[in-house]
């Protein structure tokens, strides 16, 4: 066994397990079954339930390793050891431990079914795999082993199903069984899919896809309808690759003004800008705001079943339908916010080093020498962005002061906190070049205030604010945090005006819902229950897409700078908490015992999933002890955390930030 993977899984050294990223596929691909002989040890150990430890460097080895197998097209020759602890997590319980908790062996089971059924077509025959359970559990949703060919020793009719013939029929029938019914604290109806099986991933991108929706007894009338709800809305978030598509010699041939020429292309795998534009980022396979229109009643309760989110946009349109209800609203405060757009240059790692190694940015052949190093037409690390500015009142004078323990805040706008039932009154002033504005999560707000720039036959000055020009934004916080959450949740407030590029150029900011009460006439909880309070935007932070590219290659680059270079781009892309890079966050500063909030925020594109490991203490969340979680684009995470580090040794604690696509560059801060 390779040595790194005999350190990480002898010793459960969870500290330099994602270093088996920086390896080479070629380096471990023979000691793979090794590997997975060793995880199922582990995995099998008494007391691996409990031990997040192992469970984390488990999930971390398990990922590694599929994604070698995947990429060596290994499937065969560690296909055994594969199957081996699979059926060994099926021994143990896959039913999730809550809401929105996987067990751990159904978490191993799940990456590997999913590797399995990759190369199903290829391998079974030699592996005689028999996939005989029929369900697991996979992210909290049920991964459906039905109408897949595979050689479970059926024949005859009993084989029909596994693949119908065309102008052949089969009917399906399957049991809602009350395990995977929804439970007393789960919505009325719970969201699962359907889709053909016969090659997984070309069967769906062909079209083959839908929505399958369990219930409650009673909740479906005679017609199959929902009686508790006034509309039931489903929704599919799909980058849709046309290039795996049965179809697609056929739709070069109708579509494409040179067919021959489309061919070649789509045979040349290093084509990118061919391949790029058969991916479609739809909603229910629509794109650029083609979905008919999705009409709901003000006050009448509708569901929403999402599934499969990709980062798209469409419309739904609320309207009256005869009622003159209007949403109710407890009186509470007008909360002042006076914020700027401004231009300024800003620094990814201000201090020059690489506080993971010690060593200087641009040591040679250190991963951050990619980023920080200005040879070859690179810009180093420093750009021009826009970014949010407080001021104390609408003369925009004077900045508010950043106290010391903000500073960790970075590049993010001023924090903007309220409580349920106040109403949030923000004076936006643009002096940047360009138009921009700021469009909020998780508030109400009337058209005006929208802060979002399309074509919807309304004109809205805030949806596009002018350089030098003002608007004030007015939201409502109709509602808080409910019982079961922490006292105040986060959102994420932006530039809409062009929502990729305004939040690449650095316009983007927290927001702060509380319940009432909670905060103390400063703004912040009250001291006696909350000490500290971090907000955190994980996002590979891509200047190639920001305003300012060609500003900075003249500012920063040189005659060799070249956009269109595939390595130029990479050194754009920042992997960055709140604007900082390997070490270089600053005041996140708290003692022993003194309870802390930590507020997870993401933003970004498909490659923004992240994560967060918090090495040596651990946070509460939903009843819970855990010291990871994950953070996807556009979506929040609130945890508590009272440190209990006591260890003798001063040095720092480190949380990590495994982002398994991209590991060479996983962002690192401390907090000490």
């Amino acid at each position: 066994m390779h040595q790194l993977f005999r350190l990480v899984l002898g010793q459960r050294d969870l500290s330099r397990a994602g270093d088996l990223f920086s390896l080479d596929d070629s380096e471990i691909e023979d000691c793979l079954s090794q590997a997975l002989e060793e995880i199922k040890v582990i995995s099998c150990a008494p007391d691996y339930l409990t031990n997040d430890n192992d469970q984390a460097v488990v999930e971390i080895c398990i990922t590694r390793i599929t994604t070698a197998i995947r990429e060596t097209g290994s499937i065969e020759k560690h296909g055994a050891a594969l199957v081996s602890l699979w059926e060994s997590c099926l021994e143990h319980n896959l039913q999730p431990q809550g809401k929105d908790e996987d067990t751990p062996h159904a978490k191993i089971a799940s990456d590997i079914t999913s590797c399995i059924l990759q190369f199903v077509k290829l391998c079974c025959d030699s592996l005689s795999i028999r996939l005989e359970k029929l369900f697991c559990f996979y992210s909290n949703s049920l991964l459906c082993i039905l109408g897949a060919l595979y050689p479970d020793g059926t024949t005859g009719r009993d084989k029909s199903d596994d693949a119908v013939a065309p102008g052949e029929s089969y009917t399906y029938t399957w049991h809602v069984k009350p395990e995977y019914a929804p439970t007393e604290a789960d919505a009325s109806c719970l969201t699962w899919i359907y889709h053909s099986h016969g090659d997984a991933p070309k069967d769906i991108a062909s079209g083959l896809i839908g929505a399958l929706l369990t219930c409650k007894q009673g909740t479906l009338d005679s017609s199959q309808k929902r009686s508790d709800v006034d509309e039931d809305f489903i929704l599919m978030f799909s980058v849709v690759d046309e290039n795996l598509s049965w179809y697609l010699e056929e739709n070069i041939e109708k579509f494409c003004s040179d067919p021959d020429t489309a061919k070649n292309l789509i045979q040349d795998e290093v084509d990118e800008e061919f391949r790029e534009s058969n991916l479609m980022h739809s909603i229910n396979g629509y794109v650029y705001g083609n979905l008919p229109a999705l009409k709901v009643c003000v006050g009448r309760p509708v569901s929403w079943h999402l599934f499969g989110i990709a980062g798209m946009q469409s419309f739904y349109e609320v309207s009256a339908c005869g009622s003159s209800a209007s949403p109710t609203e407890t009186p509470g405060k007008e909360r002042h916010f006076y914020i700027a757009a401004e231009e300024m240059i800003w620094d990814y790692a201000p201090s020059g080093m690489n506080y993971m190694t010690n060593e200087s940015l641009i040591e040679g052949d250190s991963d951050s020498e990619s980023y920080f190093s200005r040879d070859g037409g690179k810009l180093g690390g420093k750009y021009l962005k826009a970014r949010y500015i407080s001021y104390t009142d609408d003369t925009f004078t004077t900045k508010t002061h950043i106290a010391g323990s903000d500073k960790h805040l970075g590049i993010l706008g001023p924090v903007i906190k309220a409580e349920a039932g106040d109403v949030i009154i923000v004076t936006f002033l643009n002096r940047a070049t360009r138009d921009y504005s700021i469009q909020p999560h998780g508030l109400h707000y009337e058209k005006a205030y929208e802060g979002a720039k399309y074509q919807d036959g309304t004109q809205k000055a805030g949806a596009s604010v002018a350089p030098g020009e003002r608007f004030v934004y007015r939201w409502r916080v109709l509602e808080g945090p409910s019982s079961s959450d922490p006292a105040c949740l986060s959102y994420l407030y932006y530039s809409a005006v062009d929502p990729v590029r305004d939040t690449n150029s650095g316009l983007f900011g927290p927001i702060q819902v509380c319940k009432k009460g909670v905060l103390d006439g400063s703004g912040h909880q009250h001291a006696n229950k909350i000490q500290h309070e971090f907000f955190l935007l994980f996002s590979v932070m891509d200047e190639n897409e920001s305003w300012y590219l060609e500003k900075n290659i003249e500012e920063f680059g040189s005659s060799d700078s070249d956009p269109a270079n595939e390595e130029f781009q990479e050194s754009n892309k920042m992997h960055a908490v709140n604007g900082y890079m390997y070490g270089n966050l600053p005041g996140l500063d708290l003692c022993n015992g003194e309870h802390t909030m930590w507020h997870i925020l993401g933003l970004g594109t498909e490659v923004d999933i992240h994560g967060v490991y918090f090495e040596g203490n651990t946070f509460q969340r939903d009843g819970m002890n855990r010291d990871t979680l994950s953070v996807f684009p556009h979506t929040t995470v609130t945890v508590s955390m009272t440190p209990d580090n006591n260890d003798p040794n001063p040095s720092n604690k480190v949380t990590q930030v495994f982002v398994f696509k991209n590991i060479p560059e996983q962002t690192v801060f401390f907090f000490s």
